[in-house]
């Protein structure tokens, strides 16, 4: 019995083997329908051969596609292989996909297997449009108001024990897509999901669910006008770097907080209206919130304070960080740069920092070129000024000179020598001399004779006011009749010594300028004889013009003597 039994297995075995050892083939298609544009992809195996002649062809309303090749194996042993080919529909219509195979398998048993694929190619669908929602539910809990696919925002109320809660929503539309549904825990306080739906054609419609975790006793806070209430359960708000987990007590409700030695600050979790979660600083002896926001850079933490001091040639401006307003100083109301007052939340220290609004980046402020641009500005200012006072000094010398009186004397012996200089230089000097002397001699008596005319005509004024008065004294005071005598002659001899004196000043001139010119023309006679007789041929009224200098200038020294 036992010997029958592998007999019949070992037979079983071998037939199996020699079933398995036959080739076959099959196809198949992507899609039976498909729409113009698209591509249809045909899959061709062939089982158990060792060298299989292959033919594939699509036909029909396809741009066409095709494959022709000989499959074998390199070891002599039966192998399986898959081919495809991928035709392109170009119109509505059919595709006609055939295929061809002989195979030959390891014990010479040769077959031959055909068959074909039709795909149907159908015009192309427009895109669905339709994007709402058929159903929106809140498991275990009611929606406000009640479902309609036209109304965008419900609400739900929910007991504080509530921890997590999930949302349902189909849409109505097979095509479209529905985003924002599944679980997701809740806090205390508001809750704001939104359910997304995109419609095939790329329309989008949001949903907005606000589930309310109820609080038994909430502890509300108001901060710059806006409505906050404290965070009684943390457990999805993440804490805040370099603080450490805490409790205190508001209202005899215990609450979670963040402490910080460094800062020195109590911070609680805040939820507005929104749902938004905050942190603020918790004052526990005044009873008082101040919202708290850091701000990161590469390497800074900082939480920035009020300015404690005005900063000169900085305007007082404000700054927007994380939708945040600051206050701030800005060279002008457009820069990029802001100064802004911060502390380190790393290390406690305060100081002053230059924010970056382009980079969000910080950078502590250093004035030392500050101060090193003003020191420069003010030495500036004082060359400045003295530069001013000498210019005021220098145009006020020059309006006296200009508006002193010039010497008519001075002029015109000037512009006599300036005509003298241009005449020839073949022109005779001892004429040039006389001509001078005569001018020079002529113009000083016109002069002296006016003079004169003009003091005495002053001593006759004086004479006469002096006689008015002898006449109206003479009745009181006979004594000082020959005092007033006295002083009405010594006027007279007064005009007639200095017109002597001047008359004689003025021979004595002449005379000194007629030597002059003497020995003027006597040198000039020796100098023809010299070598250097060059020298004074090209500017022969140089020494004239050196001597008559000399002469004016003593004249002028007598008279301010006199």
């Amino acid at each position: 019995m036992k010997k029958y039994l592998i007999f019949m297995f070992l037979l079983f075995n071998a037939f199996i083997i020699h079933v398995n050892a036959s080739p076959t083939s099959s196809m198949s298609v992507s899609s039976k329908t498909i729409t113009t544009g698209q591509s249809v992809e045909a899959l061709l195996t062939i089982r158990n051969f060792t060298s299989a002649q292959v033919s594939m062809q699509g036909t029909g309303n396809t741009s066409g596609c095709s494959y022709n090749d000989i499959l074998q194996t390199d070891t002599g042993e039966n192998i399986t292989r898959t081919v495809k080919i991928t035709c392109k529909a170009n119109s509505v219509g059919i595709i006609n996909i055939s295929y061809k195979v002989s195979a030959l398998d390891k014990n010479y048993e040769s077959k031959e297997f055909s068959g074909n694929q039709r795909v149907t190619v159908v015009a192309p669908r427009e895109k669905d449009t339709n994007n709402y929602l058929k159903s929106l539910t809140l498991e275990n809990f009611s929606l406000s108001p009640s479902f309609e696919k036209d109304v965008l925002e419900y609400k739900a109320i929910v007991p504080s024990t509530t921890d997590k809660v999930k949302i349902l929503a189909d849409s109505v539309s097979n095509y479209a897509k529905v985003y924002g549904i599944g679980e997701f825990e809740v806090e205390e306080g508001s809750n704001n999901f939104e359910i997304e739906v995109i419609s095939e054609s790329g329309l989008e419609k949001i949903y907005k669910l606000n589930v309310i975790v109820e609080d038994q006793n909430p502890i509300e806070v108001l901060i710059d006008e806006q409505k906050y209430t404290v965070i009684k359960n943390i457990k999805n708000v993440t804490k805040p770097d370099l603080y450490e987990s805490s409790t205190i007590k508001i209202k005899d409700i215990e609450v979670p907080a963040f402490v910080s030695d460094i800062t020195e600050y109590t911070l609680v979790a805040l939820k507005d209206s929104n749902g938004k979660v905050v942190f603020a600083i918790y004052d526990e002896k005044n009873n008082s919130y101040q919202l708290y926001e850091e701000q990161k850079s590469n390497s800074l933490i900082l939480y920035l304070l009020p300015f404690e001091k005005e900063f000169e040639g900085y305007i007082k401006s404000s700054i927007t960080i994380h939708e945040r307003v600051y206050e701030a100083f800005k060279v002008n109301e457009d820069s990029e740069y802001a100064i802004v007052y911060a502390m380190n939340i790393e290390t406690g220290e305060k100081d002053y920092y230059v924010y970056h609004a382009k980079n969000n980046t910080y950078q502590q402020y250093y004035d030392e070129e500050v101060v090193q641009l003003k020191k420069e500005k003010s030495t500036y200012q004082q060359v400045i000024l003295g530069l001013a006072g000498c210019c005021i000094l220098l145009a006020i010398l020059s309006m006296v000179g200009f508006l002193r009186k010039p010497n008519k004397k001075l002029l015109k012996r000037i512009q006599l020598m300036e005509e003298h200089h241009k005449l020839n230089e073949k022109e005779n000097i001892p004429d040039v001399i006389e001509s001078l002397t005569e001018e020079m001699v002529e113009e000083e008596k016109i002069s002296e004779t006016k003079e004169k005319k003009k003091k005495v005509k002053k001593s006759k004024k004086e004479k006469k006011n002096s006689k008015k008065k002898d006449n109206l004294e003479i009745e009181e005071q006979v004594s000082g009749t020959s005092k007033n005598e006295t002083s009405a002659e010594v006027p007279e001899i007064l005009e007639v010594d200095e017109a002597i004196h001047k008359m004689n000043d003025a021979e004595e001139i002449i005379r000194e300028f007629e030597k002059t010119m003497a020995l003027s023309s006597s040198e000039l006679k020796k100098a023809k004889k010299k070598d250097s007789v060059d020298e004074f041929k090209e500017d022969p009224t140089k020494k004239l013009e050196e001597t008559m200098y000399d002469l004016f200038e003593e004249e002028h020294k007598k008279k301010k003597r006199k």
